[in-house]
């Protein structure tokens, strides 16, 4: 029997029709098969195949080219094939689970039909994936990377302001106090007035503090125009910006690793800063004039000169830098075109492995809520700056499952190739029903 025929009879060839007890149905005549065919399952079977083949076939070119690049015609020509060749093994395999043979070859058939599907499924959901969820999870992404940096620049500027008033506001009360030195004295206990020791100790603090403001307030500038070009990306991304597309690939991928490239320098500069060595040096000064409460006059001789207006208001400085956060590069999931099926298989292949240890992973928004809070739970405890408190969390390594939104275009994978099983249940004609008319008939 030709296999245009055995198609036409696994689509419902039902019709009836006389043989012989003796002679197996599927050796009927030709022009017999053709009577009682269903042209809408073989439309449903024709329609369901090709959507398999169109979602699988994008899915499996995408994963290659996010490997290769753009491939020869030749090439998507050969890959389309294949995609061929497996869909037309899965209609193959579904014709024969329904055919009467013994339990091991049809337990052959379904193991085969089940991980051929599985791979079908898989592509398709890539496909799928790409189409309901990437662009819409790439804008999430940006959206919390800029936003945390954006947060951790704001926190540091608002301390660096403080930090500089701070400082000018010493430098003012030490150049007063200068002046009063030496025309009254009376800065330090028992002084006179005269350019003494203590006058010249007042202006050494207050270019100290001077010093010290300006090198905060040039800091400062840099950040804030740190984050108002970060702001300019964002605006980008939330007005969904036509003109960060691509128009080579038609994706913002370029766009978005440009921002997870900035982000780096920024992030990368102000943890610079926070290490830089004249800054340290600055701490280590303010930290000893904290401290100090005498000084060396003329021939060696003490003198006591304690300030507790000024030792209070140099420790709250000295903890201010060292409570400078520091920042964490956050990365940005640039998963749109090619790159999509790639982040779609790796989110389902880790719920997969999930599930064997019936430990679901979280998914990508769970994982940027949780660095979200512990970000601002450090913060907030004053110890960004301490040892070992750095803003990187373990899970912000860890690899993101399936979220909930994923599940939709999974379900539409699996839709697809459940609703090809459901139009090749209950095959019209095989030998036992051939038997049985021909039972009745006799």
């Amino acid at each position: 029997m030709s296999v245009w025929n055995a198609l036409r009879l696994r689509l419902g060839a039902a019709a009836s029709r006389r043989v012989s007890p003796y002679r197996d149905a599927d050796e009927r005549p030709l022009e017999d098969e053709g009577q009682g065919r269903d042209p809408r399952r073989l439309f449903l079977v024709v329609g369901l195949g090709a959507l398999s083949w169109v979602a699988t076939y994008v899915g499996m070119l995408e994963l290659i080219e996010s490997n290769l690049g753009d491939l020869p015609f030749i090439h998507k020509v050969i890959i389309g094939f294949s995609v061929a060749m497996l869909m037309t093994m899965i209609i193959w395999l579904l014709d024969k689970m329904f055919a009467p043979t013994d339990a091991f070859t049809k337990a052959c058939y379904i193991a085969g039909y089940l991980f051929l599907s599985v791979i079908s499924v898989g592509f398709g959901f890539g496909f799928y994936w790409k189409v309901l969820e990437s662009r819409g999870e790439a804008s999430r992404s940006a959206e919390s990377a800029i936003t945390q940096v954006q947060t951790a620049l704001f926190a540091a500027s608002t301390r660096l302001e403080q930090l500089q008033s701070t400082l000018d506001q010493l430098t003012t009360v030490s150049s007063e106090k200068a002046v009063v030195e030496r025309d009254s004295g009376k800065s330090c206990p028992n002084s006179g007035p005269g350019d003494g020791p203590r006058r010249k100790m007042r202006e050494e603090d207050a270019g100290r503090f001077k010093f010290a403001s300006d090198f905060v307030k040039g800091r400062i500038g840099t950040v804030k125009s740190d984050m108002a070009a970060l702001d300019g990306d964002l605006q980008k991304i939330v007005k969904d910006d036509r003109s960060v597309i691509d128009a080579r690939t038609g994706n913002r991928n370029e766009f978005l690793r440009g921002i997870s490239r900035k982000l780096d320098l920024t992030v990368t500069g102000f943890n610079a800063f926070r290490s830089d060595p004249q800054l340290k040096q600055i701490r280590i000064d303010l930290a000893d004039r904290a401290e100090k409460t005498t000084i060396t006059g003329a021939k060696g001789v003490v003198i006591s000169c304690p300030d507790g207006q000024l030792q209070m208001a140099l420790r709250g400085v000295v903890r201010a830098i060292d409570q400078l956060p520091e920042l964490s590069k956050p990365q940005i999931a640039a998963v749109e075109g090619s790159e999509a099926t790639i982040e779609a298989f790796r989110r389902l292949t880790t719920t997969f492995f999930g599930l064997l240890t019936f430990k679901l992973p979280p998914s990508a928004d769970e994982l940027r809520e949780l660095q979200r809070k512990a970000v601002q739970s450090v913060e907030g405890s004053g110890q960004a700056g301490a040892p070992g408190a750095v803003l990187r969390p373990a899970f912000a390594e860890q690899a993101a499952g399936l979220a909930k939104r994923d599940y939709v275009p999974l379900a539409v994978a699996v839709f697809v190739d459940l609703c090809l099983l459901l139009v090749s249940i209950g095959r019209p004609v095989n030998q036992f029903m051939g038997l049985e008319r021909s039972m009745r008939e006799a």
